[in-house]
């Protein structure tokens, strides 16, 4: 079901886990931070390879995951 509507395109980057070993999930998952936070950690987006669910879900702030920049234009 993934379209590319939105014109965000969701390259499966993978994750690294807490504990700093390789990338995994490269080609399968992606995942980007939020801003988002609280007491259980930081709330994150992912997504896998072919499906067009989002789901989000919280991880420690160790957890190597993707960033995703969004320029503001002035006035906005």
């Amino acid at each position: 079901g993934a379209t590319n509507k939105s014109g965000f395109t969701a390259l499966p980057a993978g994750y690294r886990s807490q504990k700093g070993a390789p990338f995994s999930g490269i080609e399968d998952y992606g995942y980007w931070w939020s801003k988002d936070t609280d007491s259980i950690g930081v709330q994150s987006w992912s997504i896998m390879y072919g499906d067009s669910l989002l789901e989000m879900s919280r991880h420690s702030k160790n957890l190597g995951i993707s960033v995703r920049c969004i320029k503001q234009l002035k006035g906005k």
